[in-house]
């Protein structure tokens, strides 16, 4: 209601942590977007970081520094939550190696630094690519004398997190193509849950760490 009468017409509905069901809001007066796919119920037009690509540009960067054995490792719910785009990237990377660089993903629901550490004795990457919410607990263990030959990046890099190298997801355009899609969605008149919702996913860029 307060929406309606301050006139309100367009909604950008920011990422949520977990799954969500709306069915009961009066979306018929609003033109709405997410940036994020864990709005399940109504489904709107969509947008969101391409974990997939983003894990391209890791391994490839990885793959310039010579690195032959990559493994990838993932909080379980940041995994999800992003359409295991990420996890299925390196899946299908995985199957174009020899059976000698194969390294099987470490997917944990509860983080466990000895879990970490038995994993890496036991298959020996050389780099590490991680899915989480900072990376900082991988990247921790990592900094451990024994460790600190092995590379590290994440599939969404962070700005406050700059030590820590990985592909840095392009906020600012994402936000910037939400206020396109709702712009024109108002000037349309189209308002409540489309007919036939799109996502539209957006790359990052590859970030050095500074040291």
């Amino acid at each position: 209601g307060i929406l309606r009468a301050r006139g309100v017409r367009g909604l950008i509905l920011a990422p949520v942590p977990d799954v969500v069901h709306l069915p009961e809001f009066p979306w018929e007066y609003f033109a709405a977007v997410t940036i994020c796919n864990m709005l399940l119920t109504p489904r709107f037009h969509r947008l969101q970081t391409e974990h997939g690509e983003n894990l391209t540009i890791c391994l490839a960067e990885m793959e310039k520094r010579g690195v032959q054995r990559i493994g990838y490792v993932a909080d379980a719910k940041v995994d999800r939550r992003t359409g295991n785009l990420a996890v299925s990237r390196f899946a299908f990377h995985q199957l174009g190696l020899p059976a000698k660089r194969r390294i099987p993903p470490l997917i944990w629901d509860t983080w466990k630094a000895g879990e970490f550490a038995s994993w890496l004795e036991r298959y020996k990457p050389d780099a590490v690519v991680c899915q989480g919410e900072s990376g900082v607990p991988p990247h921790a263990v990592l900094q451990q004398r024994r460790y600190r030959h092995i590379h590290f990046c994440l599939v969404a890099a962070q700005l406050h997190l700059p030590q820590i190298a990985g592909a840095l997801p392009r906020h600012e355009l994402l936000g910037a193509k939400a206020v396109d899609l709702v712009s024109a969605a108002i000037a349309h008149h189209d308002y409540g849950p489309p007919a036939e919702p799109r996502t539209l996913y957006i790359p990052g860029v590859w970030r050095e760490a500074i040291r």
